[in-house]
């Protein structure tokens, strides 16, 4: 028999903390400019940032600066893209219609499948779905953008009304 599949969930916690035990925690999440600190469990701080306002561009750096990740939208009416983490490429696909439900791909193989909640302190949780085993900082970012995603749908819905 296979072993257990482990889904992360992304909890809020106080002062603008989120935390996904067994990952890491995203602190400064509730910036309105998009910003905030990761600390994953690896020990690698890294800050999360987004720019632009119709062409987005979602950006890990590490506490040197150095970019070491980067999203940007690869479709116009949905959220897939190309997504680069330490030089490796991978696919953010959004594969439920009307739910906030993506696939982190890579070379056509699903790794991760994520999903984001509009209310209760679960924001997002994320399982493993392949065999090659996920690192916790992209884990987090991967997190952080389908949460981002569903803070800019939010804002976007509540403008159009």
């Amino acid at each position: 028999m296979a072993g257990a599949v482990t889904q992360h969930e992304l909890l809020r916690a106080r002062g603008g903390v989120m935390e996904m035990p067994g990952v890491g925690a995203l602190r400064d999440v509730r910036s309105f400019r998009g910003r905030c600190t990761a600390d994953p469990v690896d020990g690698r701080v890294r800050r999360f940032t987004v720019h632009g306002v119709l062409d987005r561009v979602y950006r890990a750096t590490e506490e040197s600066g150095a970019e070491v990740g980067g999203y940007r939208r690869t479709r116009v009416w949905r959220r897939d893209g190309a997504l680069t983490w330490y030089g490796r490429e991978y696919d953010l696909v959004q594969t439920g219609t009307w739910r906030r439900v993506f696939a982190l791909r890579r070379a056509g193989q699903d790794l991760l499948t994520l999903r984001a909640y509009a209310m209760g302190p679960r924001r997002v949780s994320s399982r493993p779905t392949g065999s090659e085993p996920v690192e916790p900082g992209l884990e987090l970012f991967c997190a952080w953008l389908v949460f981002r995603f569903s803070q800019e749908d939010a804002s976007a819905a509540a403008a159009s009304s």
